[in-house]
């Protein structure tokens, strides 16, 4: 959805205590909306703030607990917001980051977070790039048609902020569509496709501002045995691991990993000589 936007935006960043790793909050001009970003670490300094008071939406996210599969997100909503992450911080283990979403004239009600939750779990599921916490998907609850074109704008800004604070779990892999989208109007492929071929495994794949996506039909094994493994649908590379629609598979063994990464750098750099050599 981000990348469907088409006009600059202005995002304005403030580092709190200073430091890109403390808390930030992060705003876009002419727009109420804003997220407090932060590490569970600081909790308690934000807590302190205003927005901890506010109606809003939360997202928790941190690691597999079992260090097997994607990143864990948890989306949440509350009147005070406060409530809802005091019990979070006292029963919920995974998560190592935390962004409260509201507003700076605490404008949202009770019904626009409960939508907006609705709609941020609904894209995340569509996405399919973290494992989601919430047992269940809420249905969208009633508002009227000028409410839910303001909590679609409000939710358009936050899907351009909230990767810029490193929540990358509403952005879907390139797809197949946008793949076959390769030649610019003069004629020149606008995208590489790198292609690597080494024992057990065969894969293509290419890269944007997302990262490096992996071509659906690759072949790869697993960490603990050496059989073969296809991965049935488009996949991206992350974590050190391979997501195969909701399958997990394990990275490989350290050296092996390595010469991967190796091979697919000896092809970028061999590409750009070609293409520095074309011209």
């Amino acid at each position: 959805m981000t990348q469907a936007i088409t006009n600059g935006a202005t995002i304005r960043l403030f580092l709190v205590d200073g430091t890109p790793q403390g808390i930030r909050v992060v705003n876009r001009s002419q727009w109420t909306g804003v997220c407090l970003a932060f590490s569970r670490a600081d909790y308690a300094s934000a807590r302190l703030r205003e927005e901890f008071r506010r109606t809003g939406v939360y997202l928790l996210t941190g690691p597999d607990p079992d260090a097997t599969g994607p990143d864990v997100l948890y989306i949440g909503e509350g009147d005070s917001v406060a409530v809802r992450l005091d019990s979070h911080q006292r029963n919920k283990d995974f998560w190592t980051n935390a962004y409260v979403l509201t507003t700076t004239d605490d404008s949202l009600n009770k019904v626009h977070v409960r939508y907006l939750e609705a709609r941020f779990i609904k894209i995340a599921m569509k996405a399919g790039v973290v494992h989601l916490d919430n047992g269940t998907a809420p249905d969208l609850p009633w508002l009227s048609e000028p409410e839910i074109a303001d909590m679609e704008a409000y939710l358009a800004n936050m899907l351009i902020i909230l990767p810029i604070v490193g929540v990358h779990a509403f952005e879907a892999p390139i797809t197949a569509a946008e793949v076959a989208k390769v030649m610019t109007t003069d004629g020149i492929e606008s995208r590489t496709t790198y292609f690597l071929n080494a024992k057990s495994t065969t894969a293509e794949g290419t890269e944007d501002s997302r990262g490096f996506t992996v071509f659906e039909g690759a072949l790869g094994r697993s960490r603990h045995n050496d059989h073969v493994l296809q991965l049935p649908c488009d996949t991206r590379k992350a974590n050190g691991g391979r997501r195969a629609g909701q399958t997990w598979i394990r990275p490989d063994p350290p050296d092996q990993d390595i010469r991967l990464r190796q091979s697919i750098e000896r092809r970028k750099r061999a590409v750009r000589w070609q293409q520095e050599r074309a011209h």
